[in-house]
């Protein structure tokens, strides 16, 4: 909509809260080629296997002259977009619609924690190669190529992508709360379910091979090789991601090796909130740091305050079965 130029946009004359925080004004409407947005798009292996909406929708956010320059090649612009100084406003552009507000405090946030708004548009008439755009603030907003695919990871319904009639992507493993995919391009795809009704909570992609294992209905492992992330089906949340071997001991509890103040350690902690449960063990290691990860050779649970380490000792790595003190490690 545009804040000072109602017949443009049908009649949308008062801005509201969001508009006037943003300091969004209308400048212009201008020319594009979506033919080469949606050859950009699909270039990306992550949404190969996948079809566009006809009815493209996404903001994309210009902070200065170098990103003027991406967007208008990533977008096809036909046409000279307004002249601003981008010391003092930044540019928005809408693809097909005209901007009708911009939500915010709607607890969605990347893993970085930018805040990522709910773009509302106007209900006119679709108009394929158009642009409308907009000055603000200069308030960053995740926008273009980080909000689609934030929107498609999330499966949100403002994602503008949907999975043709016949699916070319082949199915590795499915579980009960998994289905995980090989795309046709060789890469990665794991969708997570929700708990009661199956639904798609959460997708996950990579060019890495993924391996997936249900260990329990709070505990399920997303393995990429080089990193591991944690999901708690019931609550619908996941771990930090982890770029270090971690292995399953029981409960939400995971272990793992590190190195701190030149000292190997075991850790054992709860996988998504250490202040629920954290211990340190320290064993007479093996210093070995370019083979830490194969120090330990298993952790098992004696009973509820102990554990057994099978760790390799000494310069002559021997093997040796040690019983430790921890904490409760009940839920």
């Amino acid at each position: 909509m545009g804040l000072d130029k109602k017949d443009v946009h049908g009649g949308y004359d008062v801005p509201n809260y969001n508009q006037i925080r943003h300091d969004m004004v209308y400048q212009k409407e201008v020319q594009f080629d979506s033919e080469v947005l949606k050859r950009n798009i699909l270039s990306d292996p992550c949404y190969s296997d996948y079809m566009i909406k006809d009815e493209y929708s996404m903001v994309y956010q210009i902070t200065d002259a170098e990103s003027e320059e991406m967007i208008k090649e990533y977008l096809g612009i036909k046409s000279d977009l307004p002249d601003i100084d981008y010391d003092s406003n930044y540019l928005l552009v809408s693809v097909g619609r005209p901007i009708v507000n911009m939500k915010s405090g709607l607890n969605n946030e990347t893993l970085s924690g930018e805040s990522v708004l709910e773009i509302v548009y106007s209900d006119d008439e679709y108009r394929k190669d158009c642009l409308f755009v907009y000055s603000m603030n200069k308030t960053k907003i995740v926008s273009g190529e980080r909000l689609e695919r934030y929107l498609w990871e999330n499966n949100l319904p403002a994602s503008n992508f949907y999975q043709p009639e016949e699916d070319t992507r082949q199915i590795v493993s499915e579980g009960k709360y998994h289905r995980l995919y090989k795309k046709s391009t060789g890469s990665y795809e794991c969708a997570l379910l929700t708990m009661d009704e199956g639904k798609i909570n959460k997708r996950l992609f990579s060019q890495n091979e993924i391996k997936v294992t249900e260990f329990d209905l709070t505990l399920v492992k997303i393995d990429y090789g080089t990193s591991n992330v944690y999901y708690n089906v019931p609550r619908g949340v996941f771990s930090e991601e982890y770029a270090f071997n971690t292995e399953y001991l029981i409960y939400n509890i995971i272990s793992y090796m590190r190195v701190k103040d030149g000292k190997l350690q075991l850790i054992l902690r709860d996988a998504y909130d250490s202040t629920f449960y954290a211990k340190i063990i320290t064993l007479p290691f093996t210093y070995d740091l370019d083979n830490i990860d194969s120090l330990v050779q298993k952790v098992t649970v004696v009973d509820n305050t102990h554990v057994s380490v099978e760790y390799y000792k000494g310069e002559n790595r021997e093997l040796v079965k040690e019983t430790v003190e921890v904490y409760s490690l009940n839920r």
